[in-house]
């Protein structure tokens, strides 16, 4: 639902505002789970606000990685560097 609309903030303001506002709704989505209320409505909004700050963080870290290689080596095989972190990530996770 909001993958696109922030792969568009991302392409139009840049990769490095749209990891600030990934950073500061997930910092908001958070930060509300310590106010201490046993209201549904506030995780519920927690929860609303980190999930549109993943999708912000996915596609964006994705095409920076891509951008940055890219501009340092043309020919660079980008997907040896998602086969690492997909390998480091499965072996390093508790799942």
């Amino acid at each position: 639902m909001s993958e696109i609309p922030a792969g568009v903030i991302s392409d139009t303001f840049g990769r490095k505002k749209a990891m600030l506002i990934s950073c500061i709704l997930r910092g908001f989505g958070l930060g509300l789970l310590f106010i201490p209320s046993h209201q549904l409505w506030i995780l519920l909004l927690s929860g609303l606000l980190t999930a549109v700050s993943e999708s912000f963080n996915s596609g964006t870290m994705s095409a920076w990685v891509i951008d940055k290689v890219k501009s340092i080596d043309e020919k660079y095989d980008i997907e040896n560097i998602f086969s690492k972190n997909s390998l480091f990530l499965t072996s390093t996770s508790m799942e």
